[in-house]
């Protein structure tokens, strides 16, 4: 079995937090897998810090 490491509790905990601090109106699915997509991203290249892969999660819906 082959571990994917972007499919982690760090990834699952990213993103809830990511998502806790948009308004509620921006709670949206599509934004939740925009946000997920970038957190993974991150997590694939070596970022491990909550902090910066949180706000990784927030900057990916300004893009």
């Amino acid at each position: 079995m082959v571990w994917n490491h972007a499919d982690t509790p760090l990834l699952a905990k990213a993103l809830e937090l990511a998502i806790e601090a948009l308004r509620e109106t921006e709670r949206l699915p599509e934004n939740a897998a925009i946000m997920r997509n970038a957190i993974r991203e991150a997590i694939e290249s070596g970022t491990t810090d909550l902090e910066a892969l949180v706000e990784i999660g927030a900057r990916s819906l300004s893009r």
